[in-house]
C-alpha cells in the first residue's frame, strides 16, 4: 500500500541508518575516513544542480536590476517632486 509519508523502503532505511550509525562512531576520530551515509549523485542529478545554479544566479541578477531600475525610478520622481520646491 502507497504511503506518501515513506519516501524509502525498509531495506533503504536500515542501509541509510547503519551508515549513520557508523558516521557518528567515526566522528571523533581525524584519522578515519570519512563515512558517505548517501549514495552519490548520478551525473544527470550532478548536471541538473548545475543548471538549477545557473538559473538562478540569472534569476538574481534580473532581480537585483530591476530593483535597481525601481529605485533610479523612484529617486527621479522623488528629485522631480523635490527640485520645483527648492527653486521657489
Amino acid at each position: 500500500m502507497y504511503n506518501p509519508f515513506k519516501q524509502v523502503s525498509d531495506e533503504r532505511y536500515k542501509i541509510i541508518t547503519a551508515r549513520y550509525a557508523k558516521f557518528q562512531e567515526s566522528m571523533s576520530d581525524d584519522n578515519l575516513e570519512p563515512v558517505k551515509v548517501f549514495d552519490p549523485l548520478s551525473q544527470k542529478h550532478v548536471d541538473e544542480l548545475h543548471l538549477i545554479r545557473e538559473v538562478s544566479k540569472e534569476l538574481q541578477k534580473k532581480k537585483e536590476e530591476d530593483i535597481n531600475k525601481a529605485a533610479l525610478v523612484n529617486l527621479h520622481e522623488v528629485v522631480g517632486q523635490v527640485s520645483p520646491s527648492i527653486d521657489e
